[in-house]
């Protein structure tokens, strides 16, 4: 099962009208991949405005995750794609016991080199996850190959 939530910064444009929320589900959790190619065609025909609100979009999974109509013994996790860089909100280590209390583990993907990614590393290893910096296309699609082979897979019947 899979569910999409976006995330940026309340944004509102004063010359178009255009708003943004600090975070919204996309696509609920669902075993229709479909729903999410259609959500993500979505996002990739207009451009995001605003900051990055890590925590928002955390807070936003979380719920997701822990809400109505969700399985308490399902492994949750939450991959979080991100430049990996905060401007926005508090800082990404404030959901931590959220996600602890909640045994949520979170993958980090980030973007951008030179930068002090620290707190991405920190979020992820905290949470019994681990961080993929990618610099290029050949590593990014590396770590979520990476990423996809090391989720848990559950079988039942």
């Amino acid at each position: 099962r899979i569910g999409l939530v976006t995330w940026a910064s309340n944004y509102a444009s004063a010359c178009t009208g255009t708003t943004f929320p600090a975070a919204q589900a996309d696509c609920g959790v669902a075993l229709d991949f479909e729903q999410i190619r259609i959500a993500l065609n979505q996002m990739g025909s207009s451009t995001m405005q605003g900051a990055t609100n890590i925590s928002a979009g955390l807070g936003a999974a979380i719920d997701m995750l822990t809400g109505p109509g969700s399985n308490p013994l399902a492994k949750k996790t939450i991959v979080l794609f991100t430049d990996g860089q905060w401007n926005d909100g508090d800082a990404p280590s404030t959901m931590m016991s959220s996600l602890g209390a909640n045994n949520i583990t979170v993958h980090v993907v980030t973007l951008l080199n030179g930068l002090d990614l620290s707190e991405m590393d920190s979020l992820a290893s905290s949470s019994g996850g681990t961080h993929y910096n990618a610099s290029g296309e050949s590593e990014l699609i590396a770590a979520f190959d990476t990423l996809a082979k090391s989720l848990p897979v559950v079988l039942t019947e």
